[in-house]
């Protein structure tokens, strides 16, 4: 099953590679007959791209910061919880994950407005963390309410203090599910386009609001678009993946 997502991966990826050297293939047409990489960069300012690729980036390490310091406390106060108090309190809070993202920008947007955080990185960074946190908190809750606090308890009861507790215990233990939400975070956040269109206001410009336009142009455009938006996010993947498993192997091997 892994080698035959990785040859459909890879073919698509080669179809992009075709594609930005060429203009629209017209039907039932695979292959054109003039091949030109030049042509789709004269879209593209590299200075706004570099220049926009920073701030996306910055952007979302912010909106993973904003999601950590929601979520660990949120999830541990929902996983000691019980019953009907529990399934009302965890459904309110997935409820941004079902709702269509236009409906809460148009809201975030007036509350930006109000504490005057439109045009600015750290109201684009909380507004989507306000949409994305269920993807980290949902994975959190739901390793703290499988496994329980046991170790919490045996901890307290040989006289560790409460920070204590949590430093060396919890946070150990949540380290999986939070790198991996953390990454959902960070890829919905330099792909997001309404948000950061919206309340940046067209003083503050991400990859996504640069190259997003640029689909209208042609094929090329739109493929050079396609690589550069979720080539980064596929590399921080490996890297998550792979510090993940030498973490797992180390934690075994103690």
């Amino acid at each position: 099953m892994k080698k035959t997502l990785t040859v459909l991966y890879l073919f698509l990826f080669a179809q992009l590679i075709l594609w930005i050297s060429t203009p629209r293939l017209p039907y039932p047409k695979l292959f054109s007959r003039t091949y030109s990489f030049s042509e789709p960069f004269r879209y593209i300012n590299l200075t706004d791209i570099s220049s926009s690729f920073l701030v996306s980036l910055e952007i979302g390490f912010l909106c993973v910061i904003f999601s950590v310091l929601f979520c660990i406390p949120t999830s541990l106060f929902i996983a000691r919880l019980t019953g009907k108090t529990k399934f009302i309190l965890s459904t309110l809070l997935y409820i941004p994950v079902l709702a269509p993202i236009l409906l809460p920008s148009i809201g975030l947007y007036e509350f930006m407005y109000e504490i005057n955080l439109i045009g600015s990185i750290y109201g684009i960074a909380l507004a989507q963390c306000c949409v994305l946190y269920p993807y980290m908190l949902k994975p959190i809750e739901g390793l703290l309410t499988t496994e329980g606090f046991k170790s919490e308890v045996v901890a307290r009861h040989f006289g560790a203090s409460k920070s204590e507790t949590f430093l060396k215990v919890t946070m150990p233990r949540i380290m999986r599910p939070l790198s991996q939400g953390a990454f959902f975070v960070f890829v919905g956040s330099f792909n997001d386009y309404i948000i950061s269109f919206l309340l940046g206001d067209f003083k503050i410009k991400t990859l996504s609001v640069i190259l997003y336009p640029l689909m209208q142009s042609d094929n090329r455009a739109t493929s050079a678009m396609v690589i550069a938006i979720y080539t980064i996010p596929l590399v921080i993947l490996y890297f998550v993946v792979t510090k993940t498993f030498k973490w797992r192997t180390h934690v075994k091997d103690i």
